[in-house]
């Protein structure tokens, strides 16, 4: 492939050139000023001298200086327009016919040589550096496309053409948006130029194609777009899903007929004279209701993972729904005394789907509530507008905290903290694993966003932040079933 004359790397050698040229023009202007002091007064003489003595003996000595002038002028610009010509003509090598010149010029015609000699080879490393980089690029299976300031395209490798559909080089100098058209890509393109972000698409030329594209500022202004092919990954992560649910599904029916015989079991306990079973049937009935929570939480993940939007929303009042699940939470009889803070904004609503709304919520008190001490335990709840004009829920406890290494896996399914993490309320609060990834895809639905605080032995806070575009306006569906 030839080497682009487009900015880039030719910006970065024109760059050094003229760096290069601004020393030089220095250099020169030393030089020159050399030249005409010293230098130019010792072979003045030498001409003048020789032209005085022979003007003496022909008895013309004005017309022997002024020919020995003329000479000396005429052979002064001689070499100095050869020597303007040299630097003008980059291919031609160090001039050896330029005849005698002064040593002052003679000194900056090496100087500019030697600097030719390094740009040379500088363009050359550069040139070198370029093939490999695209050779590399070429040989990636992501597709790369160079942007520069305007986000119009310079480059794109064999995967790019492919997938997105750049032509090269008919698309080099054109916006990349106006090659690609996907919303999303305008978006983080025009965000922040500065940014890192990350989009998911289909292909443009091959839609049965799942492509992650990340944007990457580098060098002054200038990006690199990667997209990755995660086809395989999406529908490993599908024939996942799928399987949890029909697992899932199929353990439903078992577990109801089992827990249904248990109920008969536990009713019939007092009829028994013998009390050996009725711990068993007692354990046995908590782990089948423990059962039966989580695989309505995998079916509901299930479902959570295969819709990106929430298909009906309504305007949701949230404080009722906090304060719903603060008076279950105290009415618990493991609860303890544990001191409950409650600040909420009644007049701050969301739209939203009311009943994944509430597993968020709930969701994330029990969880302080579970690993706080139920005597000496202290839980803030807040809902309320920020000074931005966000809609945020934050709950914050005192409890045995969460280090720091665990923080960005605790929204994992199944990820356990620590294996010594006991419940320091009761079975009331059990957790099947599943509870806090519920919450994040919940949020991330919501366009929300999951903030998690804490630390070791001092507690935590969990934080949910609601853009401006889910604050709701309408009536809620509480206010309109009470009117």
């Amino acid at each position: 492939m030839p080497i682009s004359r487009r900015p880039g790397v030719s910006v970065t050698v024109s760059r050094q050139i003229s760096h290069d040229l601004l020393n030089l023009g220095g250099l020169l202007q030393t030089k020159i000023k050399f030249i005409m002091t010293s230098a130019d007064l010792r072979r003045l003489l030498t001409f003048l001298l020789p032209a005085t003595f022979l003007g003496l003996i022909i008895e013309e000595l004005f017309l022997t200086l002024v020919l020995a002038l003329s000479s000396y002028i005429f052979f002064f610009h001689l070499k100095l327009n050869r020597t303007l010509k040299w630097i003008k003509n980059r291919r031609e090598d160090f001039p050896t016919n330029l005849g005698v010149i002064p040593d002052a010029l003679d000194n900056v015609i090496l100087s500019v040589s030697e600097l030719r000699k390094r740009q040379r080879s500088r363009k050359k490393q550069l040139r070198t550096i370029l093939k490999e980089f695209r050779q590399a690029t070429k040989a990636l299976p992501d597709a790369v496309v160079s942007l520069d300031s305007e986000n119009t395209i310079r480059w794109a490798n064999k995967t790019a053409i492919r997938l997105l559909g750049v032509k090269i080089p008919d698309d080099v100098g054109r916006r990349i948006i106006n090659v690609v058209r996907e919303p999303l890509l305008k978006e983080i393109l025009e965000a922040d130029n500065k940014k890192t972000d990350m989009v998911r698409i289909k292909a443009p030329r091959e839609p049965n194609k799942i492509m992650n594209l990340v944007s990457a500022q580098y060098g002054k202004n200038q990006r690199l777009l990667v997209g990755r092919d995660i086809t395989a990954i999406e529908r490993a992560l599908e024939a996942r899903s799928d399987f949890v649910a029909n697992v899932s599904h199929e353990l439903r029916t078992p577990l109801t007929v089992f827990k249904g015989y248990l109920e008969n079991l536990m009713s019939l306990r007092e009829k028994e004279p013998t009390e050996k079973w009725h711990r068993p049937i007692e354990e046995m009935a908590e782990q089948a209701n423990r059962m039966s929570k989580l695989v309505e939480e995998l079916l509901l993940l299930s479902k959570l993972e295969s819709e990106e939007i929430i298909r009906n929303t309504d305007s949701i009042n949230v404080s009722e729904i906090i304060n719903q699940i603060h008076r279950r939470a105290t009415s618990l009889k493991n609860t303890g005394s544990q001191l409950f803070s409650l600040e909420t904004d009644d007049t701050l609503k969301i739209e939203g789907s009311e009943e994944e709304l509430y597993i968020v919520f709930s969701n994330i008190i029990f969880n302080a509530v579970r690993y706080t001490s139920a005597d000496s335990g202290v839980i803030q709840i807040k809902w309320q507008r920020t000074t931005e004009g966000l809609a945020k829920f934050e709950v914050k406890d005192n409890g045995i905290g969460i280090a720091q290494e665990h923080l960005p896996r605790v929204t994992e399914r199944f990820y356990r903290v620590d294996e010594s993490r006991q419940r320091v309320s009761g079975d009331e609060f059990s957790s099947t694993g599943l509870g806090l990834a519920l919450v994040k895809h919940i949020v991330e639905r919501h366009n929300g966003k999951l903030e998690v605080e804490s630390e070791l032995g001092s507690g935590s806070t969990f934080r949910v932040i609601f853009s401006k575009e889910m604050i709701s306006s309408r009536p809620a569906l509480s206010d309109k079933s009470s009117s």
